[in-house]
């Protein structure tokens, strides 16, 4: 029962992401996380390198051809792509109508699957070609989920993946292999981002469960898995011109009030002050575009840096004001050591960041 609602599910939902797993020319486990929506996350299995195939094992030939990719959320963990796929094999096992995509889910509204070649009653049906393969095509649309890792963000490089799997056949009847006939220098553009890669992936995944269907025993625990995955990084010029350039503008507005002399303190306190609410503001605003909840991320370290100097300048306009004001000093005797410390706050910053962006 568990197969069979598996099944009638993801043949109307396709496609599951697996962020981060690697190919390895010897076998290795790595455990995979399944996502049911885009805010639960549960592991499910182990992913390795797929062993050698037996002579019976019927083999499919995938392929994915992407169209678009639109609509990368990293906040809600989605994003969307419409894209060719089809099947080459021999053998009595028809794999099309039980293949499935294990993360595809509610991303977008208008999931669409149309396959090529149909009987009369437009049903899907393999036709047979000239080399002894049967074959069938379909264009699809979906959308996907998944979990994203934003550590380095807006410094992060994403992976869209899409994960194919056999609802009904497991590992010893039926076996995906990337079609050799897949574009070799495909393109993609995906809006906002810039696609560094595109590969296929063939691996062994291991359930914990045989999902009850004790007549195939410990076989039933075992699939073919096939990945297609698009690796994505931000633009620089996002992180150099949206993100750091206003944080540099505002912290240079509130360090230079240090060039001010002592005695315009209203002045230097305004500055500094109206520094520190800026850098709150801006904070927020690239925050809106992450997950909930927000993980510390590399441009929160930055942020904390800013915070450190705004902070260091905002005491030192509070105790020379004291000096001057309260204790009557004279303010020629800060001058120096004012500008000094805004010279000295500001390339630390600089350095700061840096080494935060490097590391």
């Amino acid at each position: 029962m568990v197969r069979t609602a598996r099944k009638i599910f993801n043949r109307r939902v396709l496609t599951k992401l697996l962020p981060g797993v690697f190919a390895f020319q010897i076998a290795i486990v790595i455990p995979i996380t399944i996502a049911a929506g885009s805010n639960v996350v549960v592991t499910r299995g182990t992913v390795s390198a797929p062993p050698p195939l037996k002579a019976h094992t019927q083999v499919v030939h995938l392929g994915i051809e992407p169209i678009q990719v639109a609509n990368v959320n990293l906040g809600e963990g989605t994003w969307e792509m419409s894209f060719y796929i089809w099947w080459r094999w021999k053998g009595k096992i028809d794999p099309v109508e039980s293949t499935f995509l294990t993360n595809a889910t509610g991303a977008t509204s208008n999931n669409t699957m149309v396959y090529s070649f149909l009987d009369k009653n437009g049903h899907q049906k393999a036709i047979k070609q000239k080399d002894g393969y049967w074959y069938q095509q379909a264009f699809c649309s979906f959308g996907f989920s998944d979990e994203f890792p934003m550590q380095r963000y807006p410094l992060d490089v994403q992976n869209l993946q899409v994960r194919v799997e056999n609802t009904t056949y497991d590992y010893d009847q039926l076996v995906y292999l990337v079609d050799k006939n897949i574009s070799k220098d495909n393109e993609i553009t995906v809006p906002g981002w810039t696609t560094k890669d595109i590969r296929y992936d063939e691996y062994f995944h291991h359930y914990g469960t045989n999902f009850g269907y004790v007549d195939r025993g410990a076989t039933f625990q075992d699939y073919s898995l096939l990945t297609f995955d698009i690796e994505i990084e931000r633009p620089l010029s996002h992180f150099l011109g949206k993100l750091l350039l206003p944080l540099l503008v505002v912290l240079l507005a509130a360090i230079t009030s240090l060039f001010l002399k002592a005695g315009n303190f209203d002045t230097r306190l305004a500055l500094t002050g109206t520094g520190l609410l800026t850098l709150i503001f801006l904070q927020q605003g690239y925050t809106a575009e992450l997950p909930t909840p927000v993980p510390v991320v590399l441009m929160d370290k930055i942020y904390a840096l800013a915070y450190a100097a705004v902070l260091i300048t905002f005491f030192r306009v509070i105790w020379t004001t004291d000096r001057v004001h309260r204790k009557k000093e004279d303010e020629e005797l800060f001058v120096h050591s004012d500008r000094r410390l805004a010279v000295i706050l500001f390339v630390s910053l600089l350095v700061g960041i840096g080494l935060v962006t490097a590391f």
